[in-house]
């Protein structure tokens, strides 16, 4: 089976479930407004025992990578490439795109923007001592 995870969206967080032909047996949608850190493990756990299915017979992951939200991209890649790991699986972006090393392989995060983290305020570092 392949795994299929899509943090983009700030809204929502998509799962597929394919076999090793890319014929698609589940695909599911979660409502997760910036909680997709929060939804994604429980709700990929749901989709396995929803079928009988275990982790363990995931053989590939497959993570949507660059257009998106800042934190959606950081949520999807690294549960991507820590499951794979622990897997021992393969794992690339949606366009077939990994870092390989000799022990493991990697998706590393494509931002097209800067992140917005904690709000629009600009960030002073600098502190008075």
């Amino acid at each position: 089976m392949k795994l299929l995870i899509d943090t983009t969206d700030t809204d929502k967080l998509r799962l597929e479930v394919s076999d090793d032909k890319g014929k698609r047996l589940v695909k599911t949608t979660v409502s997760a407004f910036r909680k997709q850190g929060e939804k994604l493990l429980p709700s990929l756990d749901r989709l396995l025992k929803r079928k009988s299915w275990q982790l363990s017979d995931i053989k590939a992951i497959t993570v949507v990578n660059g257009q998106g939200s800042f934190s959606g991209l950081r949520i999807g890649i690294a549960t991507a490439n820590a499951l794979a790991y622990v897997l021992g699986v393969s794992v690339v972006d949606d366009q077939g795109n990994c870092l390989k090393t000799d022990d493991l392989n990697i998706v590393e995060p494509y931002y097209t923007a800067e992140p917005n983290i904690g709000g629009n305020k600009p960030v002073d570092n600098q502190k008075n001592i």
